[in-house]
């Protein structure tokens, strides 16, 4: 096996110390041309490739910017990209981690970014309060690495850092907002509550919001138009035969309380022979994907993640490389979007 060429094997070549090899190779104006081309020469020679970790242990930059997502899935898609072009530009490169919604996990990983020296961290947790939320941040914090989470520290969590997200209650207000403004009276909520974990715990947290604005703008949520389903991303036969069978008594208009949940729902309804909107109107959040399958576009609340990481980037780009305390934690809160389609009319 052929040795690692290493920056001492260039030094060497090119008649200089290793720490002079260093700053040419990054350009720096205080190596004389000269010798920067000299430098560059050898390396080529040798095909040599600059060792990022190594040059972060000596205290340089490593170039490298740690995303630690909580899943593999569609919503983050739009997210990791807006990052990666937003990066890019600045030179860096991402290491991406996805936790799965397991605390360990996450944990260990976060663990591991810090120990191999990236320059910064997007974190999107799978908690946001509790005592192993709290310690992470502290770990976090005591290794000194910059990071941004995506999401909103809830109110009586502790922890103090840089943030970037949307407020819960906002995105189902605009949307009950909208059914509202086009006459709908009679909503029901579509829902994976009885999903078990993390996605199910998010699905229960959203239904209690929607409860609370059902009651502010004096809609009446029957507890018998709450449909839910076991199954976050095929639940939705289960769903709309529910609805088919309620057909003299149904809702004119569904809340699904996730996209994915709200396409399958839709997808079932055509096969079943309900027609949307015609006869009933169907809206969902997160926006995953728009179009449906007799060609109607969802309508949906956008939790803007996009814009989300996108602000989350630049806060971290800004605090890379300053003293840890140095500068005020920032909340920034990113406002919803309603994405209209076609699955939504007005109320006859």
């Amino acid at each position: 096996m052929n040795k690692r060429v290493t920056i001492m094997d260039v030094a060497k070549l090119a008649g200089v110390n290793y720490s002079t090899v260093s700053l040419a190779l990054r350009g720096d104006e205080r190596i004389r041309k000269s010798t920067r081309d000299r430098v560059a020469e050898a390396a080529s020679e040798l095909d040599y490739t600059p060792n990022r970790l190594a040059r972060s242990l000596s205290g340089g930059s490593s170039k490298v910017i740690g995303v630690m997502f909580t899943e593999m899935s569609h919503f983050f898609a739009k997210p990791l990209e807006a990052l990666q072009s937003t990066f890019e530009k600045e030179g860096y490169t991402l290491s991406v981690h996805f936790s799965s919604w397991n605390r360990q996990r996450e944990r260990n990983e976060l663990i591991h970014f810090c120990e191999n020296r990236v320059d910064g961290l997007i974190w999107a947790p799978t908690e946001w309060n509790g005592e192993a939320f709290i310690e992470t941040n502290e770990l976090l914090q005591r290794y000194k690495t910059p990071y941004v989470l995506l999401g909103l520290v809830e109110d009586d969590c502790p922890v103090v850092c840089n943030q970037v997200g949307g407020l819960i209650e906002e995105p189902i207000r605009l949307a009950v907002s909208y059914l509202k403004s086009l006459g709908h009276q009679h909503i029901g909520v579509a829902t994976a509550t009885r999903l078990p974990g993390h996605v199910g715990g998010m699905h229960r947290l959203r239904l209690q919001v929607i409860r609370k604005v059902f009651a502010d703008y004096n809609l009446t949520l029957k507890e018998s138009d709450i449909l839910e389903t076991s199954d976050h991303d095929h639940g939705g036969l289960e769903i709309a035969l529910r609805i088919r069978e309620n057909r003299g008594s149904r809702p004119t208009a569904i809340l699904a309380a996730h996209d994915t949940l709200a396409r399958g729902v839709a997808k079932s309804l055509l096969a079943l022979g309900v027609k949307i909107p015609e006869d009933i109107c169907l809206i969902g959040l997160d926006v995953v994907q728009r179009e449906l399958d007799n060609g109607t576009t969802l309508a949906s609340v956008s939790l803007e993640g996009e814009e989300a990481t996108r602000r989350a980037a630049r806060i971290l780009m800004n605090i890379i490389g300053k003293p840890a305390g140095k500068s005020q934690a920032q909340k920034v809160i990113v406002a919803p979007q309603l994405i209209l389609g076609t699955s939504c009319v007005p109320c006859s």
